[in-house]
């Protein structure tokens, strides 16, 4: 199954604004982009917040001191960073470590917007956004006292994401709201707010929000993604695919100078401007530090539009996989991870294609890959399990449909996927009978009760009574007839 977020239950409000993933917040310094293990050299710096190592490697940089925050906190704060840089991200470790510095200093904001940020990516929508409330309400608390705190409208952006993918849209739709209040024309929570009609079916809803959008920022693209979805959702597959594709026009266009030296750029001597002179205009009389944030704000921007460039190709993957385009479903994969490898949804289509292909390995990578990202992605634990099974190593793939079962304990799909393995594969007729019967049990009948005509597992569990009857029987009937033979 194509799958086109991050998230397993399929909700879509998360990915149609680029969600951050699991991005750790530096202390007074709100969401930094993760690029630890990235390589550095001196014309290729890290982002804000990290500091190229020895090895040539960004590694997260540690916070020495905060005034105002006990020692203790911060030490414990670091904790939780450096578990959320490694490679898989140590989750409970980096929650621990984050929980102990609230214990420590109730007032230390960046730690509740990391958990909340840590339950997003655990799939635990409902936690991540009681966090997120007690962050907003800790940096009012602030404001109030008059610390050195700047009020966080961005925190009502993660409260409406979480409560739109817990299933909470009243609330998720407020949460917006209250955004737009102080901001009126923010562009995110406006197409959130589309994004919500069209989440609960609201066609017309989502459209009149959006093409207002598009009337105040022009061909903004987080609104033409949501156009095109409101075109797919319509039926309208050529309509989404033909806005998909502008989408991808403008992103192109937004980030094709981004990596422009502005600095060393030497003047044509034609009348007109070159694309790269027009690009480098902006910072034309800026002092040297508003030039600089003004440079960190394009790379920001260009960063953002890279993910929601690898949002898109997911979406034109899974186009292309509907109709039947597999080759070109691949390649629109393969690209979505190759610009933003946090994109767990791509790397679960990715590893569906393989699946297809019968390359079990390279299927199992991205599965892999996902559940790194996303460690109770439901596609991408059945399809981890499913490569290995496919790879010839039918007891591994048995384990690993256990560990999907013990996420997901009411999945048939799961469990007639062990009867089948323990049947087909193993020939162990027990070990069958239990999985069968396990996947009987969910669905609310028996061995007994249930209705062969119309469920398969229910042919087969009966198959496996029947045959094993007649082993019985056999060896029964074969020790008489042997003791016969001896007395003859």
């Amino acid at each position: 199954m194509m799958t086109t977020n991050t998230n397993p239950r399929g909700a879509r409000v998360l990915r149609l604004l680029g969600a951050t993933g699991l991005a750790a917040v530096a202390a007074c310094g709100g969401p930094q982009i993760d690029r630890s293990g990235w390589q550095c050299w001196e014309e290729v710096a890290c982002a804000e917040g990290y500091f190229c190592n020895a090895s040539h490697q960004c590694e997260m940089q540690m916070i020495a001191d905060i005034p105002g925050v006990d020692p203790a906190a911060l030490a414990a704060f670091n904790d939780g960073i450096r578990a959320m840089s490694e490679s898989p991200v140590d989750y409970s470790s980096a929650r621990a470590a984050f929980s102990r510095a609230i214990e420590i200093d109730a007032d230390f904001w960046e730690a509740y917007e990391n958990i909340g940020l840590i339950d997003m990516d655990l799939a635990r929508y409902s936690d991540a956004a009681d966090m997120f409330r007690r962050e907003a309400a800790v940096i009012e608390d602030l404001v109030s006292r008059d610390w050195p705190v700047q009020p966080r409208l961005e925190v009502y952006l993660d409260i409406g994401k979480a409560l739109a993918l817990s299933g909470d849209t009243a609330g998720a739709a407020e949460a917006f709201a209250t955004m737009l209040q102080s901001d009126p024309e923010n562009v995110e929570a406006q197409a959130n707010l589309g994004a919500l009609n069209l989440q609960q079916r609201n066609l017309e809803g989502a459209r009149q929000f959006v093409q207002g959008l598009l009337v105040q920022a022009q061909n903004d693209v987080g609104a033409l993604s949501v156009l095109a979805l409101i075109a797919k959702d319509s039926g309208d597959m050529h309509l989404a695919e033909y806005l998909w594709e502008k989408c991808l026009q403008e992103i192109d266009s937004a980030t094709a100078m981004v990596d422009v030296d502005c600095e060393s750029l030497e003047r044509s001597e034609g009348e007109t401007l070159t694309p790269e002179e027009q690009y480098c205009s902006q910072y034309e009389g800026l002092t040297e530090e508003q030039a600089s944030l003004r440079r960190a704000y394009n790379t920001r921007r260009g960063e953002r539009m890279t993910k929601l460039l690898s949002d898109i190709q997911n979406e034109l993957g899974i186009v292309a996989w509907n109709d039947g385009r597999d080759d070109e479903a691949e390649s629109f994969f393969r690209r979505a991870v190759e610009n933003n490898p946090s994109n767990s949804a791509a790397r679960v289509n990715l590893g569906t294609v393989y699946l297809k292909y019968a390359s079990w390995s390279a299927a199992c990578e991205q599965f892999g890959s996902a559940l790194g990202l996303r460690p109770r992605n439901r596609e991408a634990l059945v399809g981890d399990a499913a490569c290995t099974f496919g790879g010839g190593d039918a007891q591994a793939a048995l384990q690993r449909y256990e560990t999907a079962l013990q996420q997901y304990p009411d999945d048939t799909f799961i469990t007639e996927s062990m009867g089948d393995i323990a049947f087909q594969s193993l020939s162990d007729y027990e070990l069958a009978m239990q999985w069968y019967g396990r996947n009987l049990q969910q669905k609310g009948t028996n061995i007994d009760s249930c209705d062969a005509n119309a469920d398969q597992v229910c042919r087969k569990i009966r198959s496996i009574r029947d045959v094993m009857r007649a082993q019985r029987e056999a060896q029964q009937n074969g020790g008489a007839g042997g003791g016969d033979d001896e007395e003859e």
